[in-house]
């Protein structure tokens, strides 16, 4: 009974998550003139970062990548890594949007049908990581938010009281989302907060995000993170990292 349940959840997920924009403002191009925008997109995260270790990588069923990572000496923290395609959206826009989708009411909603209860969630805040390379350093500007719920475990006979602080971010044409949760039993705030805090700041900026497509040949590629050729992307790509490669229909995205 418990499987078909998570099975429903996940379905509920999917449906909710494929209806939001992120593909629905994507317009059909016409192939028989003009290469796809986009064909494929490898999305590469490196197997250790600092004390960031990987444990896993996968696609998810809207069309993106997530990675968990683990955090030496600190088993209580569960930190997870998204990336998902923003069908060529502007990054105001598609962090907009993923701020909103993350934080939205339906979400929380779904996961109320299932393990998750009683979820409050604050206002989000700016929250900047500074990227190295420059003179001056840019930065990555994006949000910040918590949460609390109560959460049910399979072996365990209570809820337990969770904490999250979930990140979001807009940057090589898709929206990154790292949240990080404990156990608010297993560890202090403000040490919980730190931790997220640097995960999102050591983490995200090392993603590598590959865009494969017409879109190479725009002025603009290398803001975009995009190539003409797989080859061009695999001679760039960090050597030791786990590698999701998200292939695309032809209408899946538009030219921004």
């Amino acid at each position: 009974m418990q499987q078909q349940n998570d099975k429903c959840f996940l379905l509920t997920v999917v449906a909710f998550l494929a209806s939001t924009p992120f593909f629905a403002n994507a317009k059909t191009i016409d192939t028989g003139t003009a290469a796809p925008y986009v064909t494929e997109t490898r999305i590469a995260a490196s197997r250790q970062v600092g004390d960031f270790s990987l444990e896993f990588a996968e696609t998810t069923p809207v069309p993106g990548a997530e990675f968990r990572y683990a955090l030496r000496d600190h088993p209580e923290l569960r930190i997870t890594l998204t990336a998902r395609g923003t069908g060529g959206m502007s990054d105001e826009e598609a962090l907009q949007l993923g701020t909103e989708l993350y934080r939205s009411s339906t979400f929380k909603e779904v996961f109320s049908a299932s393990q998750y209860r009683d979820i409050q969630t604050t206002e989000p805040a700016a929250f900047a990581i500074p990227l190295t390379g420059s003179n001056p350093a840019p930065s990555l500007n994006g949000m910040v938010f918590d949460q609390r719920y109560n959460m049910l475990l399979d072996f365990l006979p209570e809820r337990v009281e969770m904490q999250s602080r979930d990140f979001v971010f807009s940057r090589g044409m898709h929206v990154i989302h790292l949240s990080a949760s404990a156990a608010v039993s297993r560890i202090d705030r403000s040490t919980f907060e730190a931790l997220a805090a640097r995960a999102a700041r050591e983490l995200v900026p090392t993603l590598s995000l590959s865009n494969i497509g017409r879109c190479g040949q725009s002025p603009d590629r290398n803001d975009r993170h995009c190539f003409a050729t797989r080859a061009d992307v695999r001679a760039q790509e960090p050597v030791d990292a786990e590698i999701v490669t998200i292939e695309y229909e032809p209408h899946d995205w538009k030219e921004p």
